[in-house]
């Protein structure tokens, strides 16, 4: 009985080798297939979907305010405008968390939480949560019953989202497909793919696949505009619906740009130039109390001998 358990021991401890065997090799040709950074943009087609889902929802905030809400155009006006400033002002934050200590990536994945929470609570804020006797609300009391609802903590959220995922998907995806330039002296090479052997000319075959991708990208983009037009037709008057199954798609297609986080690198953490910007801001607010017209040469020359050399810009 004993030999015959060690026997199986044995028996699955090799097949369980077997299998690693088989996982790491496959793996490690998958990491080799994506050796090139435009091959890992594969991963955020689908956020690419989302922002061409988005930019159909959100133009259309101040439709759900003024229709549903009964807000005037004045106040749908001032809360459209209000999200749309605080959203590009938040990018020059957001550039600097980037740079200095989340990356592309993690970046990416705080906007795209932020923005399906906002979209939840977005959902929940729709008038027939809150009034019982229909869908739309009394013309004297919405604005006074919209504080109460969760409507402004979700634009929050959505404002913030915006704001952090501009930066990272563009660079992740459309950066990414930028065409490398062939050298004008690079002649014609051979390569093999399978049984076949093509010749082509150094660097054409990866301008080709960033061609490729870029369009993809653009397709997916269109695609998303497309579905938010004519795919939420079913959904026109309700909010609540169209809310809630953006949020989901957004949560699906994370996942799906989380499975490319074992083939993308480290992170490359830098000091970022807007911080140094912002220190340079903050010195001279803080001296600009002080006199410098007696003495304006020393902001071009040396002190020393030579008083004809120009100090170096250091920027340069």
């Amino acid at each position: 009985m004993s030999e015959g358990k060690g026997r199986e021991h044995i028996s699955s401890y090799i097949k369980m080798r077997t299998w690693k065997r088989i996982f790491r090799g496959l793996l490690s040709r998958i990491r080799i297939w994506f050796r090139w950074p435009e091959q890992l943009v594969i991963f955020t087609f689908g956020l690419v979907f989302c922002k061409g889902l988005m930019i159909y929802v959100l133009n259309n905030l101040m439709t759900f305010l003024t229709d549903f809400w009964n807000l005037n155009l004045k106040e749908a006006a001032a809360i459209v405008n209000l999200q749309e400033g605080l959203r590009n002002m938040l990018q020059i934050c957001v550039a600097l968390c980037i740079d200095a200590y989340l990356g592309y990536r993690w970046m990416l994945i705080l906007s795209s939480v932020l923005y399906s929470a906002g979209l939840i609570l977005l959902a929940f804020s729709v008038p027939e949560y809150f009034f019982n006797n229909g869908k739309e609300c009394p013309l004297k009391d919405c604005f006074k019953t919209l504080r109460h609802t969760p409507f402004w903590e979700g634009l929050a959220l959505l404002i913030v989202g915006g704001a952090s995922q501009v930066i990272p998907l563009y660079s992740l995806s459309f950066e990414q497909t930028k065409v490398v330039k062939t050298p004008k002296d690079s002649g014609p090479t051979r390569v093999k793919i399978a049984c076949c052997r093509f010749v082509v000319k150094l660097g054409g075959w990866r301008q080709f696949l960033q061609k490729v991708i870029r369009c993809l990208c653009r397709g997916f983009l269109i695609m998303g505009i497309i579905t938010s037009v004519y795919g939420f037709l079913s959904f026109k008057n309700n909010w609540h619906q169209r809310y809630l199954a953006s949020a989901i798609a957004i949560v699906f297609c994370l996942l799906w740009f989380l499975c490319g986080f074992p083939f993308y690198g480290r992170r490359r953490l830098q000091p970022s130039p807007l911080w140094t910007m912002m220190r340079t801001v903050i010195a001279a607010l803080q001296k600009r109390h002080l006199n410098y017209q007696e003495h304006l040469g020393q902001l071009h020359h040396h002190d020393g001998e030579d008083q004809n050399q120009l100090l170096t810009d250091p920027l340069e």
